[in-house]
């Protein structure tokens, strides 16, 4: 059976359906079911680059049929608020075929614009985070997109989104531009920077926002974060959360917390991990 798993792999150079034991059928139809399934094609095509985001979502939908993608015309460039990448999606029963269903100028390279299915609203929805005229909004400028892609509709919610709910239910929302200030790569660049920002203040920190009405309630702040198990290095720092992750029932989340007094040198990044 490795044999015939290898020879699946295109590790061997002996053909194993005709190599293999006429007395073991089974050896040589799971040879084929493998051949089949690990059949390798390239999904993208030039001249323009595609990616997807962070490593902790699935670009598939829970149909298996639909591969979400970013796509932009460059793969080194330095972004600025003007830098849009198309969002969109490959058809793997359509020639692979990108659909596009909007632009986006909330994104980096390290975690995109947040694209996300909706697994557990109805239909196939994809959310992602976008640049809105919204200068009232808790973090000015700022939103999120939820699209159908089957009836093309489309709405926007109040507050970018870090992660969705494994229910759909509700999303959990951070301040991008602290995490512009804190760590470049995962935050979103804007006019007038670069910022203040207080160090670990009371009125923000994690979000959770409903994705039916766009409602959100802070559900920890800096300022308690802090306040949490207080260690002395945490005074003169200033607090950020990342990889904020949900449990599969939809409960409970966890996240790093993070704090540092010196936000251009990485290895002087201290966090925890919080549940």
């Amino acid at each position: 059976v490795v044999d015939a798993v290898a020879a699946a792999k295109g590790l061997l150079v002996v053909d194993p359906v005709r190599e293999a034991d006429a007395r073991s059928p089974r050896i040589v139809r799971d040879v084929l079911e493998l051949r089949q399934a690990r059949a390798a094609r390239a999904v993208t095509r030039g001249p323009k680059h595609h990616f997807f985001g962070y490593y902790n979502k699935s670009n598939w939908d829970k149909t298996n049929r639909l591969l979400l993608a970013q796509r932009t015309p460059w793969m080194d460039q330095l972004l600025t608020p003007e830098a849009k990448a198309t969002i969109g999606y490959f058809d793997t029963q359509d020639r692979d075929r990108f659909h596009a269903v909007g632009e986006t100028g909330a994104w980096n390279f390290q975690m995109g614009s947040q694209l996300q299915w909706l697994d557990g609203a109805a239909g196939r929805q994809l959310i992602y985070n976008d640049r809105t005229g919204d200068r009232g909004a808790r973090y000015p400028g700022f939103g999120a997109v939820i699209v159908d892609v089957d009836s093309g509709a489309r709405r926007q919610l109040p507050m970018p989104v870090y992660v969705v709910a494994p229910s759909s239910a509700w999303a959990l929302s951070v301040n991008d531009r602290r995490l512009y200030v804190t760590h470049e790569t995962i935050g979103y660049s804007e006019p007038g920077q670069p910022f203040e920002l207080p160090l670990a203040p009371a009125d923000d920190g994690i979000w959770r926002m409903d994705i039916a009405t766009g409602g959100a309630q802070l559900l920890v702040s800096y300022a308690q974060l802090k306040a949490f198990h207080h260690k002395a290095s945490m005074d003169k720092a200033i607090h950020w959360v990342s990889h904020i992750e949900v449990n599969p029932a939809s409960s409970r989340i966890l996240f790093l917390h993070r704090w540092t007094e010196r936000v251009k040198d990485e290895t002087c990044f201290l966090h925890r991990l919080i549940t």
